[in-house]
């Protein structure tokens, strides 16, 4: 019995550092802000269930269930390392809840046997629930319900004989316009409805026929209560304007996923057995002996991760941006809902004429080390640009400007949206150096700068962007007309310096 809570704690640990790795975003991100509960609701369908089920009489395989004990502990240096990079990336936690899986499988197993192991099966399904998802899959399934959400609102608001416009996710109605992003795509709906899903199952002791029919019923519940979002929100910027659309922007969303916890369950309910349950068995514990050393060497391996950084942590954080707008009488107030999309802490929109290229339109964006400045790498144009009805023409060009001496790397990048073609000149850099995110090429950011920054032990990450919108001429504009303009409207700040 004394070996049985030192390896809950070992379980408990490697709960613990998949709940660190998770939490950025549970605290930044209110997608996934419901994951503060999820793991301790596991935890406790996993200890309710333990409790009722006695171990099994014979182990096969002990010394292998042994050893899938140390891998979450020799895995802890190389995942903590990535899971601190400053890129925050997604497949960092999932690859440390995978981790945890197979340390907890195994402790489980080599305790309790297949009896233990396959009462925590349903615990640990739901533990996932509560790690973000990678951003390949929240990018593909929010693309993927955008078009729907836009099409199916538009197509309700014409049927009451409201005039509407489509552009893109863009929704232009007679006195505003309706930006469906991809909070609003119904995925945040989707990921808390099947959260839900799985926990009401639970709560009710239903059986499995009766949990999957369950599941398969909350994105159903999920993007219906989203449409009707949509919809009020639409209606809300019909009859009220940008304004009300803000003032029921929060509350609209609060009030889907209230209800789309309501209705699942109410269908969970309604789906309950009506026999009794039977009487849980009686726990009987288990005095198998597991090694010690796999917990040490975890902490080891997570504190070392922690203390790579601090040791080359030397060099104070950028707090000003690389350029700055040569007139700064060309820059426009950044609409509300940018604002709140993008939250830089420095620049905006501008519009200026230059001699040679026209009426030029464009932002140059700044925003210092945070948790969250790793997210803006993916407002891109070549992300962004598309939400707004913009095909990108390849191939991208590159071209160097000349600001006061630096050397700055650009982008030449061609778009066109119902016959109509534009040029867009884009750079991007962090902590002062450009960065190359190889636009519209599919190309991954992580495998490109992530080994870039463990090595040097960067936490630090400041971002800024800059991109000027002129209109497409034939022949395209070359490297060398693209360095003029930027020249024409950018300087570099010698005043950037680190603080």
């Amino acid at each position: 019995m004394r070996a049985v809570p030192f390896h809950f704690v070992y379980i408990g640990l490697l709960w613990l550092w998949v709940a660190s790795a998770a939490w950025p975003d549970w605290r930044d991100n209110p997608d996934y802000s419901y994951g503060l509960v999820v793991l301790p609701l596991a935890a406790y369908f996993a200890i309710r269930r333990i409790r009722a089920t006695p171990p099994s009489e014979i182990i096969r395989w002990p010394l292998a269930a042994t050893g899938l004990l140390f891998v979450p502990a020799l895995m802890a240096l190389p995942l903590e390392l990535l899971n601190l990079s400053p890129l925050h990336w997604r497949l960092a936690p999932w690859m440390i809840f995978g981790c945890a899986l197979i340390g907890t499988s195994a402790a489980l197993y080599a305790l309790g046997g297949r009896n233990w192991l396959a009462t925590v099966l349903f615990p640990l399904l739901l533990a996932s629930t509560a790690i973000p998802w990678p951003t390949f899959i929240e990018q593909f399934t929010g693309n993927a319900l955008l078009p729907w959400v836009t099409e199916a609102t538009s197509e309700l608001l014409r049927l009451g004989g409201i005039p509407v416009q489509r552009q893109g996710f863009l929704l232009v109605l007679p006195n505003c316009v309706v930006g469906i992003e991809q909070a609003c795509s119904g995925l945040r709906s989707l990921q808390a409805a099947l959260m839900v899903g799985l926990a009401a199952g639970e709560i009710m002791s239903l059986p499995i026929g009766r949990r999957v029919l369950l599941i398969g019923l909350a994105p159903v519940v999920a993007l219906g209560f989203n449409l009707a979002r949509t919809l009020t929100l639409s209606l809300a910027g019909f009859y009220g304007g940008g304004n009300a659309i803000h003032a029921w922007h929060d509350g609209s969303g609060l009030a889907a996923m209230v209800l789309v916890s309501l209705t699942l369950l109410g269908a969970a309910y309604l789906l309950r057995s009506r026999t009794p349950a039977p009487p849980p068995a009686v726990f009987s514990g288990s005095s198998r002996r597991l090694p010690m050393a796999a917990p040490m060497v975890l902490v080891v391996g997570v504190i070392g991760a922690h203390l790579w950084y601090a040791w080359h942590e030397t060099a104070a954080p950028i707090e000003a941006p690389s350029l700055v707008l040569q007139d700064s009488g060309a820059t426009l107030p950044l609409p509300p809902d940018l604002s709140a999309l993008l939250h830089p802490d420095f620049g905006g929109y501008f519009r200026k004429f230059v001699s040679g290229s026209g009426p030029l339109t464009g932002y140059h964006f700044f925003w210092k080390s945070s948790p969250n400045t790793a997210n803006q790498l993916y407002h891109r144009p070549d992300v962004c640009m598309p939400g707004a009805g913009w095909e990108l023409l390849p191939p991208t060009t590159p071209f160097t400007a000349t600001l006061n001496g630096h050397l700055t790397q650009w982008q030449i990048l061609e778009y066109e949206r119902e016959g109509v073609r534009a040029t867009l000149l884009w750079g991007g850099w962090l902590n002062r150096q450009t960065v190359d995110l190889a636009l519209g090429a599919n190309s991954s950011l992580q495998t490109q700068i992530m080994g870039q920054l463990i090595r040097s032990g960067t936490r630090e990450l400041a971002y800024e962007v800059a991109a000027i919108m002129l209109p497409f001429k034939d022949p395209p504009i070359s490297p060398d007309e693209a360095a003029k303009v930027v020249e024409q409207l950018f300087e570099w700040n010698e005043d950037s310096s680190r603080r």
